[in-house]
């Protein structure tokens, strides 16, 4: 539940920049939207908080993941 909150929060905070007519995500499950990037969000912190993860490999770790879920979205949402 606490990630449909997070969800709703970004979209109400960033609602000037969606425009009439444009509000698709809101009619779309969202609680499976959520907890997809919710296990998302729990598998980068498992990973951050691990025994061999190096400050150093954060930003690094983090730009390959953005990349990598930018790659998905480009190959299967269409």
């Amino acid at each position: 539940m606490k990630h449909i909150q997070e969800f709703e929060q970004f979209s109400s905070e960033n609602n000037n920049e969606i425009k009439e007519g444009a509000g698709y995500v809101e009619v779309m499950d969202l609680t499976r939207v959520a907890n997809a990037l919710g296990e998302i969000q729990r598998v980068w912190a498992e990973w951050k908080s691990g025994p061999m993860t190096e400050p150093k490999d954060i930003k690094p770790a983090q730009k390959d993941l953005k990349a990598w879920v930018d790659r998905w979205f480009k190959d299967n949402i269409k």
